[in-house]
């Protein structure tokens, strides 16, 4: 079932960004050692990406990501995206995915914010929910933002706000 205009989308005419940003939706991805959701998503600003388990390997790899970037564009070998690529990991979200390692929480601030952490558990996973807490709780932020993470960036989403 559905209408002609949902069928467009099924029927790949229409890219699920659009379909995220005509309907005010987000997009999550399961991120693992690696994305293949690539840089599309730099074209998609109105679009709320959320990426599990601090986007996989992307807060190792953001000084690689500009760095070859940098060099490609030197040789005009890739399209000039009028920033570097992690200017536009900075618009996406990532959640904790249950992680307790202080060093992957500071890679993934230093490159999304702390606004755009959500805390999350990857329950059934990591069954251990309350020192995933704690590792945002221990973490050498703001009180406020440590409350975005565990929950306020969230709430702010859902409610469709920025």
């Amino acid at each position: 079932g559905g209408s002609a205009e949902d069928s467009e989308y099924r029927f790949g005419k229409k890219s699920t960004g659009s379909l995220a940003t005509e309907r005010y939706a987000s997009i999550q991805y399961h991120a693992g050692t690696s994305n293949d959701a690539g840089f599309r998503f730099y074209h998609a600003t109105e679009v709320k990406f959320v990426f599990a388990n601090f986007g996989g390997a992307l807060p190792f790899l953001q000084h690689r990501f500009d760095a070859t970037y940098e060099m490609l564009r030197g040789i005009n070998f890739v399209k000039d995206l009028k920033a570097n690529p992690t200017q536009y990991l900075k618009n996406i979200y990532v959640d904790t995915g249950g992680d307790k390692v202080k060093a992957n929480f500071q890679l993934a601030l230093e490159l999304f914010g702390a606004k755009h952490i959500l805390w999350g558990s990857d329950w059934p996973a990591k069954k251990d929910i309350k020192t995933g807490m704690q590792a945002v709780k221990d973490l050498t932020i703001s009180q406020e933002e440590k409350s975005a993470i565990l929950g306020g960036n969230l709430e702010t989403i859902v409610k469709g706000e920025n």
